[in-house]
């Protein structure tokens, strides 16, 4: 698979430890992600992150 583009969308709720208010924080963050697979005499498939 050639790279390709993609968001993660992140949304957590964050607790201040010192007095215990909480608040949510949203953030996209892009990212590229590239891969190959490969199926194997056994018939299993190796899949290799780039």
């Amino acid at each position: 698979m050639p790279p390709t583009e993609g968001v993660a969308h992140l949304s957590v709720l964050v607790q201040s430890l010192f007095d215990g208010t909480t608040e949510q924080q949203e953030s996209d963050h892009p990212f590229d992600l590239a891969l190959s697979a490969t199926i194997n005499a056994d018939g299993g498939i190796e899949v290799q992150l780039q």
